[in-house]
């Protein structure tokens, strides 16, 4: 019996052994396919880390199309965890650095996307969007909904607060019934008075808006020294007077600044023969040209 005990020491002893030395080689390996994975990882060149990801990408792809939806949900969940465990300890650099680079990626996915995979980002951020609306307007209702009932109950208890003892004593159950009835009435006439909630972002929308257009960049002014029209600030453009294309087009024709003076002139030699100044009264008298006679 010693002898079998003996043997069966040293055979858990050397399975014991076989089984850690089968750990270390396993560690070993994983270890020496880190630091390889490290390495390539350094040395690799923006061609290689687009295929490596790509790959990476079509795994992924595979695996998620035949995973369930239990395991998708686990996956994600896991996911979540380890992303707000992450963020968690991360420090305040470590954030804007991710951040920075999330950025990045963002806009060098959208620069590289095709138009189909655009359209459907967009769907689904539209889709997204909606369901935030509907979450949120779920959500005001409901509240709204809680409000109005401790409202409702609010007044029925002042309304019976108020109502005098004398009234239960003296009236029959008619007249309670039609008590109630008139209660009801009430506060089914109150809940129909308070008007539906408005979402915040409505009128967060609508304020951002209203400042848009009243804003002092789009309601100023300023005339086009070209065309000598009035019109919106943000409409024009600032140009130098040396940069205006074909400003000799601009100029006044010498007929016109010609005609212009010969108006001038006449107008002026037209006033003083109409208009006249008396010495003796010191007042303007109007004076009609006298034609002589032939």
């Amino acid at each position: 019996s010693n002898n079998t005990g003996f043997v069966q020491s040293a055979a858990t002893d050397a399975i014991r052994e076989t089984q850690i030395g089968i750990h270390e080689q396993r560690q070993s390996a994983i270890e020496q396919q880190i630091n390889t994975n490290q390495e390539n990882l350094v040395n690799e060149t923006a061609e290689h880390r687009r295929i490596r990801l790509e790959k990476q990408k079509q795994r992924d792809q595979s695996n998620r199309s035949n995973e369930t939806n239990e395991k998708r949900k686990i996956r994600l969940e896991n996911q979540n965890q380890r992303t707000k465990s992450n963020r968690l300890h991360e420090k305040r650099e470590e954030c804007q650095s991710r951040l920075e680079k999330q950025k990045q990626r963002d806009q060098s996915n959208r620069l590289n996307e095709k138009s189909e995979e655009r359209q459907s980002r967009l769907k689904k951020k539209n889709k997204e969007s909606e369901a935030k609306q509907i979450e949120l307007k779920q959500l005001v209702d409901k509240s709204t909904s809680n409000t109005l009932n401790i409202q409702q109950q609010n007044f029925s208890a002042q309304l019976n607060e108020t109502e005098p003892k004398a009234l239960w004593d003296t009236h029959d159950m008619h007249d309670f019934t039609n008590n109630e009835d008139i209660t009801t009435k009430k506060q089914s006439s109150i809940s129909s008075l308070w008007p539906e909630s408005i979402s915040r972002n409505l009128k967060e929308d609508c304020l951002q808006k209203f400042l848009q257009k009243m804003s002092m960049a789009a309601l100023s002014e300023a005339t086009c020294a070209v065309c000598n029209v009035r019109t919106q600030t943000q409409k024009l453009k600032k140009l130098p007077v040396a940069k205006i294309p074909h400003i000799d087009l601009l100029k006044v024709p010498d007929a016109l600044k010609d005609f212009i003076k010969t108006s001038q002139t006449s107008a002026v030699q037209y006033a003083d023969e109409h208009i006249g100044i008396s010495e003796n009264e010191s007042v303007i008298q109007m004076t009609r040209p006298t034609q002589s006679s032939l």
